[in-house]
């Protein structure tokens, strides 16, 4: 009964962090990434659980987050509202797998566009600004800052401070 009710205020705190806008809490080892995931009851934190590895940025388990979480490809997660396809892509950055991660950016971006999930879709136009930014040719650079004024322009519409403050932050660093 603890461990469900301890699940049901994870649950809760993942998805005011998407409505607010900022970072999802990190997710506690106990809740680690388990093929048993997928199981009925379990299978809904699975993607809180792989973006918690992408925001943590362990390179260790990206790949078997990935591998977890792939079976999911093109959904939204119930509890965080969140991109399967966008997590996916943040994995694929960590494993440095950067033409698997754009087709999964570009395939959240058409599904969150089509869908009208406004706060993923500014998140994920950061993340993937972010990847062309580090990783890309100077036409994908191009690309990163439109997809910087379209997240900007979304979070700002939606009140989104801390996705504000990080592509504003972002913004200063390339041009020191």
């Amino acid at each position: 009964a603890a461990d469900s009710v301890e699940n049901e205020v994870l649950c809760a705190r993942l998805y005011l962090a998407n409505i607010e806008g900022s970072r999802p809490p990190p997710l506690p080892e106990t809740l680690g990434l388990l093929p048993g995931d997928f199981a009925v009851g379990r299978r809904h934190l699975t993607i809180p659980r792989a973006a918690a590895v992408a925001d943590a940025q362990d390179r260790t388990r990206a790949e078997a987050a990935y591998e977890l979480l792939a079976p999911q490809k093109g959904i939204m997660g119930s509890v965080k509202l969140s991109s399967t396809d966008r997590s996916l892509g943040r994995l694929a950055v960590l494993k440095g797998d950067f033409q698997r991660a754009a087709q999964h950016f570009d395939d959240a971006l058409t599904f969150l566009r089509r869908a009208g999930y406004r706060p993923e879709l500014a998140w994920t136009c950061s993340d993937y600004s972010e990847m062309l930014l580090d990783n890309g040719t100077p036409a994908e650079k191009a690309k990163a800052q439109h997809l910087q004024d379209g997240g900007l322009h979304i979070a700002r519409d939606l009140g989104m401070k801390p996705l504000i403050e990080r592509i504003l932050r972002r913004r200063e660093i390339l041009r020191a």
